[in-house]
């Protein structure tokens, strides 16, 4: 893999032998969207014009871009980080304007076209703007031939990792890039200690010693493509929107129901402050989204790509290793669907990742079943960790268990 990041000196930038003054008339606090714009636009043509020389000439690695973002946030806060690849640029942004905070994003180039159409996307001074303060990681890989190219294959662990690499905050929560928080989520988290010339501090639990092993875990529901109105603003709302029919939690049974989105959403647990968090037990194939602390938080196996046991495999490590889960109240993630898509290999991302992994593959050729998450993952991590990997290791008072506790009749909504 060959990588490069882009830089600055005093407000003139260097970076391949290109350089860029003040153009007359930009005022000096637009001069960091425009040197972010130019740096990325000349990676891009780089990439692009590795991708269009001959097979023989052209790029024989992956390529990956780093830019640091310029926006300065507290260090002791949390830094939302996402992968995704080009189609997905326009659901993200809708995301940006409901985190004030710092971002880190991964970006795949898929096709060998995708390096002009991201090229297009940041050349729009809106769209440049909006990126300057992130984390930016692009990443090409090397385009090959045959019934089947590897880079058709997403590195979706591969994505996440550098994502959250990339990430300078003492916290970082990985979303994926259809997924938005709620717009009040980043003060919920940092609303504590705020003062007088100062901006928001992370609330205290997340920088408790005692905590560094726990993994806060953000409740996420699905907006239907039916619904019309306004997104969810808060529990509230949300709220509404299950009574009406218009917000569902996705894969109600494995994939999330040990989170307790039913008691997340009971108005009892709505106390205004972080001491409303209620203790879950992990159970095998969960899926949560979490924010975790940089320093402490494993990264995610790359081996695993497209979908199919990427989340699922984290969690379980969380398990092995002995981490809590918590779960927020007040805060949640949402995902409005939208027509099937296919990925470019011809997988289907909609189908839950316990359902699709257990479709028996061959790889072609080798008459042989894929490596996943219950045919080679699950056998290691068994080896390492003892046949009692996937019960709870760490669950000391949990308010909510899944498979043993109901919750039905408590007037959750």
């Amino acid at each position: 893999m060959v990588s490069w990041e882009g830089s600055k000196d005093h407000g003139v930038y260097t970076k391949l032998g290109v350089h860029h003054i003040l153009p007359e008339g930009v005022a000096r606090e637009d001069l960091s969207s425009i040197m972010v714009q130019e740096s990325i636009l000349i990676a891009l043509d780089q990439m692009k014009q590795c991708s269009d020389a001959p097979e023989d000439e052209g790029c024989q690695d992956d390529l990956t871009y780093i830019w640091r973002g310029e926006g300065r946030f507290p260090k002791e806060s949390v830094t939302l980080a996402t992968q995704f690849s080009v189609n997905r640029l326009e659901r993200f942004e809708r995301s940006i304007p409901l985190w004030p905070g710092a971002i880190s994003v991964a970006i795949y180039l898929t096709q060998p076209e995708d390096a002009m159409i991201l090229r297009r996307y940041l050349e729009d001074p809106v769209k440049g703007k909006l990126y300057r303060a992130f984390h930016l990681t692009i990443v090409q890989p090397r385009y090959e031939s045959g019934p089947r190219p590897k880079h058709l294959s997403y590195p979706i662990n591969h994505l996440r990792n550098l994502a959250v690499q990339a990430v300078t905050t003492t916290h970082h929560l990985l979303i994926d890039g259809d997924f938005s928080p709620d717009p009040g989520m980043y003060s919920f988290l940092h609303s504590q200690g705020m003062g007088k010339g100062r901006g928001p501090t992370l609330d205290p639990s997340f920088l408790d010693p005692t905590e560094r092993n726990t993994a806060w875990v953000i409740p996420c529901v699905a907006i239907p493509l039916s619904y019309t109105g306004a997104p969810p603003g808060n529990v509230t709302h949300l709220r509404e929107l299950f009574r009406g029919g218009n917000a569902y939690i996705t894969d109600p049974r494995a994939g999330h129901g040990p989170t307790g989105t039913r008691l997340f959403l009971s108005p009892l647990l709505t106390m205004g402050s972080m001491r409303g968090t209620y203790e879950v037990c992990y159970e095998s194939q969960w899926e949560p989204y979490y924010i975790l602390p940089r320093d402490t938080g494993p990264l995610w196996d790359a081996r695993f790509r497209d979908q199919g046991g990427d989340k699922q495999e984290h969690a379980l490590v969380l398990n092995a290793l002995g981490w809590r889960f918590r779960v927020l109240h007040d805060s949640f993630l949402y995902h409005i669907d939208h027509p099937q898509w296919r990925w470019p290999g011809g997988k289907d991302p909609n189908l839950e990742g316990h359902d699709q992994d257990e479709e028996k593959r061959e790889v072609e050729g080798e008459g042989k079943e894929e490596w996943s998450y219950f045919n080679g993952f699950s056998q290691e991590i068994r080896r390492v960790f003892g046949e009692t990997v996937k019960w709870p290791r760490a669950c000391s008072q949990p308010l909510y268990v899944s498979s043993q506790v109901s919750v039905e009749g408590i007037g959750l909504l």
